[in-house]
């Protein structure tokens, strides 16, 4: 078995990562382990880019606590059909997660932040600049979305 990263033999010492096997000193170096942790860092943007979920954990838990107004800040800065598509969003991701929608977005805000090496606040500027939530949620995510949200607006609507 050889090493996704050296191309070497791996011996004793192995870490699974989406490609396949590595040495875990060879994937610390290529950013896809989380030393903190100790854990491999999962894919996002198909395999692109790569954050450890525990550090987006703590992240979320500490935002919420500092400040909650990230998702306001995106209410008065973007257009109202791209807002609610981000709560439309949150609202299926919260029902997943058994959740706040609004903390669905500091997740995804978080995410972002964490596998592009900016801050929240630079991803909030970003998304307010480019008035639109695709660099946050793609379109052909945001059109399954939009399926489970009406789905899930079905089952909220009385029976007759």
């Amino acid at each position: 078995m050889k090493c996704f990263f050296c191309h070497r033999d791996i011996e004793s010492v192995v870490m699974v990562i989406f490609e396949g096997f590595a040495h875990k000193t060879c994937a610390i170096k290529a950013g896809r382990y989380c030393e903190k942790h100790d854990v491999p860092k999962t894919s996002f943007q198909e395999n692109t880019c790569h954050a450890c979920i525990r550090c987006i954990d703590e992240d979320v838990v500490n935002l919420e606590l500092q400040d909650r107004s990230c998702v306001k800040f995106l209410e008065e800065n973007l257009p109202r059909p791209e807002f609610n598509a981000l709560m439309r969003w949150a609202e299926v991701i919260s029902r997943i997660t058994h959740s706040e929608p609004e903390t669905s977005v500091l997740r995804g805000l978080v995410t972002r932040a964490h596998y592009t090496n900016k801050k929240v606040s630079e991803v909030l500027t970003e998304l307010a600049f480019a008035q639109s939530i695709t660099k946050l949620i793609p379109p052909d995510l945001q059109e399954i979305v939009d399926d489970h949200y009406r789905g899930l607006m079905a089952l909220k609507a009385p029976f007759n």
